[in-house]
């Protein structure tokens, strides 16, 4: 399935905030008392080479993974040849599919989900870069926080304080090679959803964080070497 590109699809897009929003960089703050208790990711941004905050492709990823394996159960079941559940090591596409030595017959024998996103014994056909914002974005409020106690009603922990981002447009590109139209379809209504803010992005979903706008910029289709 790799060893030749048959198609290609490549869709450009633009994701911003639609309120406060965090991607955990995993770094505490430490014994310093002026950086929050829950940093947001940073890296050098690609034009300035200044440090900016940044949507990592890997995150964009899961999410968009996750969503594609809950439309694909709600619509065709949980069996695991239906969807596998990567983390079942006992079921999953990688565990059954190990000792086929072709890779047609490989491809074929995995669930739906892994024929896009791929798994330990096959490569993943979709691929997403880190998301950039067009400038710079270093300095953000901080929101501050308390866990409350169930039982009693009180402060459980805290308080503690984290960075959000709450503006900027991130620029990204999706790429889909050897696709099949219906993992074009799957892909169009995962995104769709999540432009409709049904899918939330990074830390605290639950308490309200993570809704984004998301917009197609550009669309792309690619047939090489099909055409003299």
């Amino acid at each position: 399935m790799h060893k030749q590109r048959v198609n290609e699809l490549f869709i450009h897009l633009l994701i911003e905030p639609a309120g406060p929003i965090l991607i955990k960089s995993g770094v505490e703050s430490g014994a310093d008392p002026t950086l929050p208790s829950m940093n947001f990711v940073r890296t050098h941004h690609p034009r300035t080479g200044t440090s900016t905050i940044y949507l990592p492709g890997a995150s964009l990823k899961g999410v968009i993974r996750s969503h594609c394996e809950r439309i694909i159960r709600t619509v065709r079941g949980d069996a695991p040849d239906v969807c596998c559940d990567p983390l079942d090591f006992r079921h999953n596409c990688g565990s059954r599919t190990q000792k086929i030595s072709d890779t047609a017959a490989q491809y074929r024998a995995l669930c739906y989900a892994c024929r896009i996103f791929g798994h330990t014994t096959h490569a993943s056909h979709f691929l997403i870069s880190d998301a950039y914002p067009r400038q710079p974005i270093d300095t953000l409020p901080v929101r501050q926080n308390v866990a409350i106690d169930r039982l009693s009603g009180g402060v459980a922990v805290g308080p503690f304080d984290m960075e959000v981002a709450q503006e900027g447009q991130f620029v990204t590109r999706l790429m889909l090679t050897n696709f099949e139209l219906w993992q074009v379809g799957l892909l169009a209504l995962a995104l769709r959803d999540m432009a409709e803010g049904r899918v939330r992005l990074g830390f605290a979903k639950s308490r309200g964080l993570g809704e984004i706008q998301l917009r197609l910029a550009r669309l792309e289709v690619a047939y090489p070497g099909q055409f003299g």
